[in-house]
């Protein structure tokens, strides 16, 4: 089962705890990415970059937690309908 493999036991908990820091963390990519457009020193560069970096792995986590979540509603959906309901 998915949230076997991918360790998500626990993913309701974790997405509303992501989700919470989520829009800021997004607001702040883009502000990161609009920077290092800008010319900076390169050891100002690589601070940027590697805050960029952590960004990009908290923030697609949290997206995968969100979708993982939508994912399994539906399929409690879907099971808890009645026979002749499910499509």
């Amino acid at each position: 089962e998915i949230p076997d493999h991918y360790g998500l036991d626990d993913a309701e908990v974790k997405w509303r705890r992501a989700r919470v820091l989520l829009d800021a963390q997004v607001r702040r990519v883009h502000e990161l990415e609009d920077l290092l457009g800008v010319q900076q020193c390169e050891e100002e560069r690589e601070h940027l970059r590697s805050e960029l970096y952590s960004l990009y792995k908290a923030t697609f986590e949290a997206f995968f937690l969100k979708g993982m979540n939508k994912a399994m509603e539906t399929a409690e959906v879907r099971e808890s309908a009645p026979a002749g309901a499910r499509g």
